[in-house]
């Protein structure tokens, strides 16, 4: 069987399609009060979703241009309170899918072997035709271990490249 390329790009959110500062609730004033469990619901709440920087406006404009031609999923750790905080601060972001995985809806996580099947059954493709991108190596490495193509991102200029690759110069 001849390969014609691949039916469906798969991108992390975190580091990929929004920067994130994963260090930013510990810079944040209430996090003593917070491990102690005193501060009020919204302050921890505000210190949790503080780690949104913005979206990398480059990867996105890459996105919404390769939807035209391919679908685009988004496989992402998250939980209830970011996946409503991220949606509504990156509403481009969100829309820019043909369809979300969420860790807290699947009830698995990456780099767990079996949320790559999973994806890979509900969008009812082949592993192999789906091109999976994300900033963490482990990641990388399960996905390709469970038969995705993964590329290792760390600016847009990967993503770029990797779409150049695979015929879809942005």
């Amino acid at each position: 069987m001849r390969w014609h390329g691949p039916t469906v790009f798969l991108f992390d959110l975190g580091r990929a399609v929004i920067d994130v500062d994963f260090d930013a609730p510990t810079d944040y004033d209430h996090s003593a009060s917070t491990l102690r469990m005193d501060a009020d619901h919204a302050h921890i709440e505000a210190g949790w979703n503080s780690i949104y920087v913005g979206e990398i406006a480059e990867t996105v404009a890459m996105l919404r241009d390769l939807r035209s031609k391919a679908p685009c999923c988004d496989l992402t750790n998250t939980n209830v309170v970011h996946a409503r905080v991220w949606s509504n601060l990156f509403p481009a972001v969100a829309n820019s899918f043909d369809r979300i995985f969420a860790s807290h809806e699947m009830g698995m996580r990456k780099p767990e072997r079996g949320v790559f099947d999973h994806v890979s059954r509900e969008i009812g493709v082949a592993a192999q035709s789906i091109v999976f991108f994300d900033d963490h190596l482990e990641n990388i490495l399960s996905a390709a271990a469970a038969s995705l193509q993964a590329v290792h991102v760390r600016t847009p200029a990967d993503v770029r490249c990797a779409l150049g690759i695979y015929g879809y110069a942005p």
